[in-house]
């Protein structure tokens, strides 16, 4: 029986969607902050060592806001 990590690598190929294992961790740590979670308690799920390494995914909800916004001017 094929492991869920080999089922996710058949399923992307067959796809032709380039997702890696960081993807995952990035999904996780962004959608965490997203919903309020304290970038502490991010910071300590993945196991960065420095708050600025977290950090990183706050730009990407920053981003995310401007474009909302953005939507405005259309």
């Amino acid at each position: 029986m094929e492991s869920g990590a080999e089922d996710i690598r058949e399923w992307t190929d067959k796809a032709a969607v380039p997702i890696h294992t960081h993807s995952f961790r990035h999904y996780f740590a962004t959608t965490l902050l997203e919903k309020g979670t304290k970038i502490r308690v991010v910071q300590d799920l993945l196991g960065h060592s420095s708050l600025n390494t977290t950090q990183v995914y706050l730009s990407v909800i920053a981003k995310h806001l401007e474009e909302a916004i953005g939507l405005l001017d259309e």
